[in-house]
C-alpha cells in the first residue's frame, strides 16, 4: 500500500485505476450509490485525545441543528435519490439525547416512506420499524439515521 501511496508513475496509476474500478464492478455492480451524511452536532461528552471535537477542545465552534432542519436534509437526501443517509454527531449518553434521537428517527421514516409502506432499516444501535428499540447502552456517537436535540 505504501509503495501505491508515493507512485508517481502515470502509466503504472492508469493500470491501478483500472484494475481497481473492474474489481468494484465485479463486487458491487456498474452503478454508483450516493449516501447523505448529516453531521448534525458536534457537542460531545468524551474526551477522546485524537478527536477534533473531544469535550476539552476549546478551539472548537460549537452547534446543534434544529430537528426541522434535520428533516429537512433528510427529505432533501431523499429527494436527490440517495441510497441511505448517516446522521452523526458528538457522543452524548443523556436521556433527553435518547429520546430526541428516538423522536427524529420515527419522523424521517415517516416522512421519507415510499408508498407509505414503513421500512425497517437497521441503524446503528437503533433499530428502526414499527418500534424504537434503544441500545443497551446509549453512547452511540455515529447513528445511521438518526439525530440529536440542543445541547444540555
Amino acid at each position: 500500500m505504501l509503495k501505491w501511496l508515493g507512485e508517481k508513475d502515470p502509466a503504472k496509476l492508469e493500470e491501478l485505476f483500472l484494475e481497481a474500478r473492474a474489481c468494484a464492478v465485479r463486487h458491487v455492480g456498474p452503478k454508483v450509490y450516493f449516501r447523505g451524511l448529516i453531521e448534525f452536532s458536534n457537542h460531545c461528552v468524551k474526551d477522546c485525545y485524537y478527536c477534533g471535537i473531544r469535550k476539552s477542545n476549546a478551539y472548537v465552534t460549537r452547534f446543534s441543528m434544529e430537528e426541522s432542519e434535520i428533516l429537512q436534509c433528510a427529505m432533501a437526501a431523499q429527494e436527490m435519490d440517495y441510497g441511505s443517509i448517516v446522521l452523526q454527531s458528538g457522543e452524548r449518553q443523556d436521556e433527553d439525547y435518547v429520546r430526541f434521537i428516538e423522536t427524529i428517527l420515527r419522523k424521517i421514516k415517516a416522512a421519507t416512506s415510499r408508498s407509505g409502506k414503513l421500512r425497517s432499516q437497521k441503524t446503528g444501535a437503533w433499530r428502526v420499524s414499527d418500534r424504537i428499540s434503544r441500545p443497551s447502552d446509549c453512547s452511540c456517537g455515529l447513528i445511521n439515521n438518526s439525530t440529536l436535540a440542543p445541547y444540555s
